[in-house]
């Protein structure tokens, strides 16, 4: 019959469609495996972090986080920076705490010791973050020598840091000093984020700083 012909087409159809999908992804498996060695290490960085013994050890670090979050709050400096070095111990790549523990060592008059301490991470974006967290510090405290030497630092190691080329960028604009390079640094943070409402606002002082907005 012609509906029996049918169902058999479109089962003989189906099991082509697997044969194919499951030959592809024999194919990616292999590929991944064994021909392509920047996927491979990508695949094995994938399973690490996988790992039960990796999750557990993120899910303790945000535990010593979360303490050392609670307390700050209370002003206790010494317990927080306990907590936060526990954090990292265990979890090297989290970068929230990185950039508490050096914002809790600012806190308490030790900038060198928290310089120090971004020098020696290893992992790129971690250090990133932590020494962004010191060239916003400086900034606030209106050290533009440091802020601007830290920031350097943050944008030769992550030149896609958007928050890094806004910060930099506005600093620079509010200073009246390389007022081209300051809007260049802030377009491009806008390409890397462009709905953020503050990379916008960036954007419009620099214009006035140079005289371009009405």
């Amino acid at each position: 019959m012609d509906w029996q012909r049918q169902t058999q087409r479109r089962h003989l159809a189906s099991y082509i469609v697997c044969g194919v999908v499951i030959a592809l992804l024999i194919l990616a498996t292999w590929w991944v495996h064994f021909a392509n060695k920047p996927s491979q290490q990508w695949w094995q960085e994938v399973k690490q972090q996988l790992s039960p013994n990796q999750i557990a050890q993120r899910l303790k670090a945000t535990r010593y986080l979360q303490d050392a979050q609670k307390a700050i709050s209370r002003g206790d400096w010494d317990g927080a920076e306990r907590l936060l070095r526990q954090a990292v111990k265990v979890d090297s790549q989290n970068r929230e705490a990185w950039q508490l523990l050096v914002m809790v060592l600012v806190r308490q008059n030790r900038w060198d010791e928290a310089e120090n301490l971004a020098a020696k991470i290893q992992d790129r974006k971690a250090k990133a973050d932590a020494l962004l967290m010191l060239a916003d510090i400086a900034y606030m405290q209106r050290n533009w020598g440091k802020a601007k030497q830290i920031y350097e630092q943050v944008i030769k190691l992550d030149p896609d840091n958007a928050t890094a080329l806004n910060n930099y960028g506005y600093m620079l604009a509010e200073l009246g000093e390389q007022l081209d390079e300051a809007e260049k640094m802030i377009r491009k943070a806008l390409k890397i984020r462009p709905n953020e409402p503050a990379f916008w606002d960036s954007l419009g002082w620099a214009y006035f700083q140079r005289g371009g907005y009405n």
